[in-house]
């Protein structure tokens, strides 16, 4: 019989399980620009911020968790104490607290499952909370792919990159990206199959759900069109089968089975995504040359969106996020955090493995290992630690595969008890932290920038979006104020640099102050031809004169170019 702790804890993690592949599908290094829902509609439809999430994990299993002693549990504290050592270093201090207090919600949910993952209780809630959520993306996005995706192109006019996003016609879910839905769908494959295949339901209603999720799935991730969920996925189905086979010819099987999925994935999927190869190419040479200007504590948790562009060789877009968990984990926080990042899942696929090795080929256990299987690879060509609705899931799973046997009704697995204070203790003090987010959400929504900087001082998004709002109000000494204070934040990133030459420019001219500015971003971002042609034409107007100095435009445009919208400085249009 469970105790009612058991029943809250396997409660907690049903919720956590399912709401957040549903509701939090935004990288973390976006939530500042994501609002706040105003009504029960928006609610209901688009994403809710990351602070609510963590808000949530702190209040929900802060107070059940300690330290189990294990030693993945030990390598997941360590890598969590890499991204605290890269913080005070920071060049975007707010982007990198942000990241690091996300990643801390994370570690609480494994924490909390590795130690209560024994009971099957707790092992059925995260199933069912997993299955659900899936069942809800693979919704959406089979709408999307029956013409969800036009209505919300109608409704994205004026938001370019959303419209981007949608004119590949490939579906993404309840997720911001089709790659972060591959992934997920990646990770929930075999867990989804383990669950449904262990009812108790008539053995043709179960073969009949099993066949149908496994199609449903395999469905949905090829209407994604990413070449690197398939790979992960021919990852889950050869690691599953290579697991449950007793015989060589049924390993030889297994193979055969993964090869045959590998080339009709690629069949269908075709030849789209070149020029998303090429980008990642470029994103990957960039982490490489950071993390070789950087290499003891990098450049902050989350910051490669303000750096790269200083590193971009090609005509690529300004990614946020390198693509690659292993190089971000080493361009952001320096050659420690890669080791431990590198050490943490490879030592939990490891154990999983060997675990579900010993069960004799138990399902779930065999489920577990292929899911993170799935992820150790799929991790090498996206962002998904990034995202909250695959993140969480996968330290779930890590939870449940480094805390004994699942199906067994064991004791929990011993912790040290002088932990669960101070977990306590830190967990309140990060509820407080991301509640003052909260708040500035809930101001920003309500048009009141000021009180947004107010509450959240170091966030240079807010800056930018104030000086924007103060040009159009023709306050120019709050304008330059605000787009000063925002370059101070996120010295690194060039459009900061941008908005403030462009603002100078409106109050004085164009003046070696303002050109410097322009310059700075041109150094910053030196492939992004705006900026160029925008240098050439100052540069000209200073040779002139000062005949020539004042701005063309009314609106700051530049040879016709306007504000760079990158980070949505405006926040205006609202998408999922």
């Amino acid at each position: 019989m469970t105790s009612p702790r058991q029943r809250y804890v396997a409660a907690a993690l049903a919720a956590l399980a399912f709401v957040a592949p549903v509701k939090f599908g935004t990288p973390v290094v976006l939530d500042s620009v994501q609002m706040l829902p105003g009504s029960a509609i928006e609610w209901l439809l688009f994403s809710w911020p990351i602070a609510l999430l963590v808000i949530l994990v702190g209040l929900t299993l802060g107070p059940v968790t300690a330290l189990p002693r294990q030693p993945v549990s030990i390598l997941v504290l360590v890598w969590l104490g890499t991204q605290a050592l890269a913080l005070p270093g920071s060049i975007n201090w707010q982007t990198s607290a942000e990241t690091v207090f996300f990643f801390a919600g994370c570690v609480l949910v494994y924490l909390v499952v590795a130690r209560y993952g024994r009971e099957p209780a707790a092992v059925n809630a995260v199933l069912i909370g997993l299955s659900l959520a899936t069942l809800a993306t693979i919704l959406v996005a089979l709408d999307q792919h029956f013409g969800g995706l036009e209505a919300t192109r109608q409704f994205a006019i004026g938001n370019e990159p959303l419209m981007q996003r949608l004119a590949s016609g490939r579906v993404f879910g309840t997720f911001v990206y089709p790659n972060t839905l591959a992934g997920f769908l990646v990770l929930a494959f075999a867990p989804v199959l383990a669950w449904i295949g262990g009812r108790s339901w008539p053995r043709q209603v179960r073969w009949a759900a099993l066949i149908s999720a496994a199609g449903m799935m395999s469905w949905g991730l090829l209407l994604t069109g990413s070449r690197g969920g398939l790979a992960a996925f021919v990852v889950v189905i050869l690691t599953g089968a290579l697991l449950l086979a007793k015989t060589r010819p049924q390993r030889l099987a297994g193979i055969g089975a993964a090869v045959l999925c590998m080339a009709a994935g690629a069949m269908l999927i075709g030849s789209r995504g070149a020029a998303s190869l090429e980008a990642r190419f470029d994103y990957w040479r960039g982490a490489v040359a950071v993390a070789r200007d950087f290499p003891w504590l990098g450049t902050g948790p989350g910051t490669f969106g303000s750096i790269y562009p200083l590193y971009k060789t090609a005509s690529t877009e300004e990614a946020e996020l390198v693509h690659n968990a292993y190089l971000q984990m080493w361009s952001d926080s320096g050659v420690l955090a890669f080791l431990a990042f590198a050490a943490l899942w490879g030592g939990g696929l490891w154990l999983a493995v060997r675990r579900a090795r010993e069960s004799g080929g138990e399902p779930v256990r065999v489920a577990l290992a292929a899911a993170l299987a799935g992820w150790v690879v799929h991790q090498g060509v996206d962002f998904n630690l990034h995202v909250p609705g695959t993140a969480l899931p996968a330290f779930l799973l890590l939870g449940l595969a480094v805390a004994g046997q699942v199906t067994s009704a064991e004791k929990p697995v011993p912790s040290w008890r002088w932990t669960r204070l101070a977990v306590l203790g830190a967990g309140l003090a990060v509820v407080g932290w991301e509640g003052r987010l909260l708040l500035a959400k809930a101001r920003l929504a309500g048009g009141d920038l000021v009180g947004a900087v107010r509450l959240v001082p170091n966030n240079a998004d807010y800056w930018s979006a104030l000086s924007r709002a103060a040009e159009e109000a023709a306050n120019w000494p709050l304008a330059i104020q605000a787009a000063e204070r925002a370059v101070e934040l996120d010295r690194y990133r060039a459009s900061r640099h941008w908005r403030l030459a462009l603002a100078e420019a409106r109050v004085h001219g164009w003046t070696e102050r303002s050109a410097a500015q322009l310059r700075e971003a041109v150094r910053l971002n030196p492939t992004k031809k705006q900026y160029r042609e925008a240098l050439a034409e100052v540069e000209e107007k200073l040779r002139q004169g000062p005949g020539a100095l004042l701005l063309s435009a009314p609106q700051g445009e530049v040879a016709g170019f306007s504000i760079d919208s990158s980070r949505q400085e405006d926040y205006k249009p609202r998408s999922n």
